[in-house]
C-alpha cells in the first residue's frame, strides 16, 4: 500500500504510470575461474587455509587473509576474507580499507569495534555470533575487550580491499 494513494478508485492513467517497477544491476556471471581451463581445476584449488599467518601486528594480533592474489578461486567473485586472532588486550590500530566494505564476525571472545567519522564515533562490543558492518574507507579500530583470546573473520566486498593505517 502506498501512503496517501487509494488503489480502489484509480483510473487507467494512474495504472499505467504506477503499476510497473523494475530493478536491474550488472553482474559478472562466471563459472569457476582460477586462471586455468575449468576442465583442469581440482577440488584443492577451491579451498584455502586461513590458519596460516600472513601478518603479525605488534600489539597482540595475528592476521591471515585470502584475496584473489593468495586464493585464485576468488577470481571474478569480488570478495575476500581475513581471519584475526587477538591476544588478551590485543589492539588493531586505526585503519581503513579503501578498496571495499567489511563485515566483521566474532567467533570467539569479545572484540570492541569502533568506527570514526568526521562527526561521530560508533562503538560496539561484539560477542560470538555478532557482526558489524564497516563501510568502505571509514576509519576503524579493534580491541580485544574480553578475558581471553578473541577470533574474528572479516569478509570484504572486494577482491583486493587494501589496508591503510594512519
Amino acid at each position: 500500500m502506498v501512503p496517501g494513494y487509494s488503489f480502489e478508485n484509480r483510473d487507467e492513467e494512474h495504472v499505467s504510470h504506477n503499476s510497473c517497477f523494475s530493478t536491474c544491476y550488472a553482474s559478472n556471471v562466471n563459472d569457476i575461474c582460477v586462471a586455468e581451463q575449468k576442465d583442469t581445476v581440482t577440488a584443492n584449488e577451491l579451498k584455502y587455509n586461513l590458519q596460516s599467518v600472513n601478518v603479525t601486528i605488534p600489539i597482540g594480533v595475528t592476521a591471515s587473509g585470502a584475496s584473489v592474489d593468495e586464493f585464485p578461486a576468488l577470481n571474478g567473485l569480488k570478495i575476500s576474507v581475513g581471519r584475526l586472532e587477538m591476544d588478551r588486550g590485543g589492539f588493531f590500530p586505526m585503519h581503513t580499507h579503501p578498496g571495499g566494505h567489511e563485515i566483521l564476525i566474532v567467533v570467539q571472545g569479545e572484540i570492541t569495534v569502533g568506527i570514526v567519522t568526521p562527526t561521530k564515533a560508533y562503538v560496539n562490543a561484539l560477542k560470538p555470533g555478532e557482526l558489524m558492518a564497516l563501510p568502505q574507507a571509514l576509519m576503524h579500530f579493534l580491541v580485544n575487550s574480553g578475558k581471553g583470546k578473541a577470533v574474528a573473520y572479516a569478509i570484504y566486498g572486494s577482491a583486493r580491499p587494501r589496508f591503510s593505517s594512519t
